[in-house]
């Protein structure tokens, strides 16, 4: 190479060197490259030559080398490329929390740019391993969603929907989604009752630098009930310190509660005695903090009923490493009811303590799970109403709990499968619950 001739002619020219480095990356010769630019940083360590280094160690799949150089060059010039480049290095490495702080230094060059936000974004995914039947927000693409949930006191949930995500411009996303339904109450001396219905709606993302807020709105039918309509709105911001979520959402209360009462109140001969289905508005706040290895996070909850019954929950959970993926989880939470119901689960107080572990693998691509098992004890006060103004109240009493719940997802570049479910038991009489979704997004 001619290039290769005029180094050695000239060794101490950095310029021509670094074309010599450059032209050997591009012919796919790192490993001369490489050298080439260890002779540059002797020569001259100054951040291009570190960047160009680090780039072909990234390449090379050499992350600890790449992070150092990387590293190295951002100290001694900050800039754009530097810290997006080296805060994918530390995603793919799987250090989430260092790749969110580098990410954050990125967006301090580019406020809003649409690769670091996106990175942002499949962060909180990785992290999260959570997944309900609605479609993520930040999600580009078609969406296949389905959805499951039961217990063992009669209640189904059954649904399956389509959306549709899409970009509209560098900071804003949006979803349209169609969600058909199936919503039973099984008996043991009876037949099985149900209500078929559809959710549609959408929603917008607005990407603001660490803000993102959030919008969604809809209208659900279901048969013999009046159409009612859906929305909520909330605000995201991410700090190196904290991620912090305020949100309001208004709607069918059925699913959360799990009773077909919330929707269609039956009389005894069968016909529907009610067609306005009971609705909530929610409020929620939620902050988690990392604090060293630990991730500490507390969540508030009020929900406001259309029967003018109010519920209160508080919950506060820690995940703290142990070992390679493998991390010791608490979760404690204590919820409450103003008023008796004769038609939900409607305790005075529920409080829960439950210690457990997780253990999870998650990779940007590929394939990635997470499993967790959470046994515990619970102090429960409840009560049963009798008639309008009657009641008999039981005493406090401990009951035992227990939570399991499992993520799988295998994702490449333009499609992902998931699959989450979960199994839980606990208040009085052995109440147990189960549920799940699957979700399969592609974009074309």
């Amino acid at each position: 190479m001619l290039l290769g001739r005029a180094v050695a002619k000239a060794p101490s020219d950095t310029a021509l060197r670094h074309q010599f480095a450059r032209a050997l990356t591009w012919s796919g010769d790192r490993k001369s490259a490489v050298e080439q630019y260890g002779v540059l940083i002797a020569q001259a360590p100054v951040a291009e030559f570190y960047f160009g280094r680090g780039q072909l160690y990234v390449w090379s799949n050499d992350f600890p080398r790449a992070i150092a150089d990387l590293s190295r060059a951002g100290a001694l010039k900050p800039s754009y490329e530097t810290y997006a480049l080296l805060g994918d290095v530390y995603r793919w490495s799987g250090n989430y929390r260092k790749a969110r702080a580098i990410y954050l230094q990125a967006l301090a060059f580019r406020p809003n740019d649409a690769i670091v936000l996106s990175a942002l974004a499949d962060i909180k995914r990785l992290e999260n391993m959570v997944y309900a039947s609605a479609p993520g927000a930040d999600e580009v693409g078609w969406m296949s969603n389905s959805s499951y949930a039961e217990d063992n006191a009669g209640f189904l949930f059954l649904s399956t929907g389509l959306a549709r995500g899409f970009r509209l411009g560098r900071q804003w996303l949006g979803t349209l989604s169609f969600d058909q339904r199936r919503i039973s109450q099984r008996r043991l001396n009876g037949p099985e009752r149900y209500i078929n219905g559809y959710l549609v709606g959408g929603s917008t993302t607005y990407y603001a630098g660490r803000w993102a807020f959030i919008a969604n709105g809809g209208i659900a039918r279901h048969a013999l009930v009046n159409t009612t309509p859906y929305g909520g709105a909330s605000a995201q911001i991410t700090t190196r310190a904290l991620t912090a979520v305020l949100g309001i959402s208004s709607g069918p209360i059925y699913n959360s509660l799990m009773t077909t009462q919330a929707l269609l109140r039956f009389s005894e001969n069968g016909t529907s005695a009610s067609s306005k289905p009971l609705t909530g508005t929610t409020t929620r706040a939620g902050v988690r903090v990392p604090i060293g290895g630990t991730e500490i996070s507390v969540d508030a909850e009020q929900l406001w009923l259309s029967d003018g019954n109010r519920r209160t929950g508080v919950s506060a959970g820690a995940r703290l490493p142990v070992a390679k993926r493998l991390n010791v989880l608490y979760v404690g939470s204590q919820l409450g009811f103003e008023q008796r119901s004769d038609v939900y689960w409607d305790p005075t107080r529920y409080t829960s303590h439950s210690l457990g572990l997780e253990y999870a693998v998650r990779r940007p691509t590929g394939l990635s799970l997470a499993v967790r098992a959470l046994p515990g004890i619970a102090r429960s006060s409840e009560s049963f109403r009798l008639g309008q103004d009657t009641s008999i109240t039981f005493e406090p009493r401990n009951v035992m709990q227990v939570s399991a719940s499992g993520d799988l997802e295998y994702r490449r570049q333009r499609w992902a499968l998931v699959m989450s479910g979960g199994y839980s038991r606990g208040r009085e009489g052995g109440y147990q619950a189960l549920n799940g979704t699957l979700r399969l997004r592609f974009d074309w």
